[in-house]
């Protein structure tokens, strides 16, 4: 099986999607922490 290249476009795609992904995830935070609802050990997961 030949490893297949990325193209640059796909590359940029893939990117896009991991920021949003690590937005949604700072918004979860942020409204878990909000409410007063974080645990501490996940606190530091997500710093």
């Amino acid at each position: 099986m030949k490893r297949r290249q990325w193209s640059s476009e796909e590359k940029v795609a893939i990117a896009l999607e991991g920021l949003k992904h690590r937005r949604i995830w700072a918004l979860q935070l942020w409204t878990y922490r909000s409410k007063g609802r974080c645990p501490q050990k996940t606190d530091k997961l997500w710093v």
